[in-house]
């Protein structure tokens, strides 16, 4: 995939276990006061864990940087597990995970409610 600072990068480096080829355009900053959270964006830290980079001034280095994830597919394939495990909770296990806690909310609403209409 070749993308910009979509997030949808993300998604299909995770799902797919794929690399990304992110063209270095300006940032879409919808919150202008981002600098004043001490955090930094998955969408920034994650462009160079999960594929490479390139300036649109070396925009002639695509096909070179496009042969490099390809030859190293396996270890990139590895590299994007690795942070898929870190960043991502519950892979291939969210539906069973996810309804058990739904279920925990809604018992819990529930008994609440039962306690106040006594």
């Amino acid at each position: 995939m070749i993308c910009d600072w979509s997030g949808v990068s993300l998604e299909y480096a995770f799902a797919l276990e794929r690399p990304v080829l992110f063209v270095d355009v300006p940032k879409k900053i919808n919150n202008p006061d981002y600098k004043d959270i001490p955090y930094e964006p998955i969408e920034i830290k994650m462009r160079y864990e999960i594929g490479e980079v390139v300036s649109p001034q070396n925009i002639h280095d695509i096909p070179t940087k496009i042969e490099l994830l390809l030859n190293n597919n396996e270890k990139i394939k590895k590299q994007i597990q690795n942070v898929r495990s870190k960043t991502v909770f519950n892979v291939g296990k969210a539906r069973k995970i996810g309804a058990k806690e739904i279920m925990k909310i809604l018992e819990n609403i529930t008994t609440h409610q039962g306690s106040k209409a006594n």
